[in-house]
């Protein structure tokens, strides 16, 4: 009878608490009897008259007999619980064992599970750092083409007619060329002459005003310093008297400026 209260017991961890009483009445007489020697001996149960809510743990002598006496296939001992003892199979474990398990694997849960957004986080913010470089690459990209595109825009704009006025430059330079060959001393002499010297000199000047307002105008240089970028040196001349090597001292053909740039450089003979 009692072996069959004990394996009842054992099979269901969720008995009632009057299951629990019997139980521990069953095995204290049984202790206590004289028809288990060998089970009873060296044992001592002081507990069985107490308050069962109140009682202590059993001792070992008692988890003794009942190991004894059912073989280690039954009930492996006995324990303090919320009832004053708690009987454990093989292969329980501890509440305080368990607890601690639970909370180590919930705890390590939590690890992993903050490892996993770390590395997440990382990897979002290196990404994040780099389609930031791209953007801000492409961005400069643009915008340096941008201002090269408008720097060429104004450039055409400005320069658009540097072909053609320099075309128109010969056209100047036979002007200039008809007025050297009319001196004043036989426009003097000569009426028709003076004439013509004056029409050739008015389509001069109207013609050079059209340039000027193509931002197109003449320079000559004679007196100034030697400016490879502006003049063309065909020839050179010894240095006169107080003057300064490295001088222009004449001009063949004068030079033509279109905004800032040189058109056409002028054609000079340089002191040496």
């Amino acid at each position: 009878y009692t072996r069959e209260i004990m394996a009842a017991v054992c099979t269901s961890r969720a008995a009632s608490r009057s299951a629990y009483s019997a139980l521990v009445r069953t095995a204290s007489a049984a202790a206590s009897s004289s028809s288990r020697p060998a089970a009873n001996a060296g044992s001592s149960w002081g507990f069985a008259t107490r308050s069962f809510a109140t009682q202590a743990p059993p001792s070992a002598s008692l988890r003794g007999v009942v190991a004894g006496a059912y073989g280690k296939g039954g009930l492996t001992g006995l324990s303090g619980g919320r009832w004053g003892v708690r009987w454990q199979t093989d292969g329980a474990k501890p509440a305080a064992e368990e607890k601690k398990e639970a909370e180590g694997g919930e705890a390590a849960g939590v690890s992993e599970a903050d490892k996993l957004k770390d590395e997440q986080i990382a990897k979002l913010t290196a990404e994040c750092k780099d389609m930031k470089h791209k953007m801000l690459t492409a961005y400069a990209d643009v915008e340096n083409m941008r201002v090269r595109m408008a720097n060429k825009a104004e450039e055409d704009r400005k320069f658009a007619v540097r072909s053609f006025a320099k075309n128109m430059l010969e056209v100047a330079d036979v002007l200039d060329k008809a007025l050297e060959s009319c001196p004043e001393d036989k426009r003097k002499t000569n009426a028709d002459l003076q004439l013509f010297y004056e029409g050739v000199q008015m389509t001069n000047k109207m013609f050079l005003k059209g340039l000027e307002e193509q931002k197109v105008r003449r320079f000559d240089p004679v007196g100034e310093k030697f400016n490879p970028e502006m003049h063309d040196a065909k020839f050179e001349m010894p240095v006169p008297e107080g003057g300064e090597a490295g001088m222009v001292a004449a001009c063949i053909k004068v030079g033509y400026t279109i905004h800032d740039r040189c058109l056409r450089p002028a054609e000079v003979g340089v002191t040496k």
